[in-house]
């Protein structure tokens, strides 16, 4: 099989990679451990000993940054997206039979069969989870059935 379509980088195709892969994602979890470790000692330093000024401060600020890192994760990581180089560039993409390839101008992807560990598919999408956990998402807007089929057939 052969397939060839194109798609634009663009803000809503961003946001559906981005919401289509956090359920999948190994880091989506808050680090709960971390933020009451780093607050508690910023705190206890400031209130049981006698040292102050910059490193209880560090601890309580490493502890904050954390916190709102995981609150504005989705926005942080779409403003990145978006202000990269491939921002608005078309995507080439092709389905063959060695696997998936992506062109844009910045340079060339290509997922080998033998590489993909697994397929999640998701309501809009999939996810070509290979061997060292990476992941890729594909949209189902820019394929069509009979790719799909081909997809899941060659994993």
């Amino acid at each position: 099989m052969n397939y060839s379509t194109s798609f634009i980088l663009d803000r809503a195709h961003l946001t559906e990679c981005y919401d289509q892969s956090l359920p999948h994602s190994p880091k989506k979890r808050l680090r709960v451990e971390f933020i009451v470790a780093t607050l508690g000692a910023g705190i206890a330093l400031l209130a049981y000993s006698d040292v102050a000024g910059f490193f209880p401060s560090l601890l309580i600020g490493l502890g904050v940054i954390e916190l709102l890192s995981f609150y504005f994760r989705r926005p942080w990581w779409l403003a990145r997206q978006l202000l990269s180089r491939s921002a608005n560039c078309e995507v080439l993409l092709s389905v063959n039979d060695k696997g998936v390839n992506s062109h844009t101008p910045l340079g060339d992807t290509q997922l080998l069969w033998r590489e993909i560990k697994k397929l999640i598919d998701t309501p809009k999408g999939i996810i070509l989870e290979t061997q060292q956990g990476g992941q890729s998402y594909l949209s189902k807007s820019v394929l069509n059935n009979d790719v799909l089929a081909y997809i899941q057939g060659q994993l």
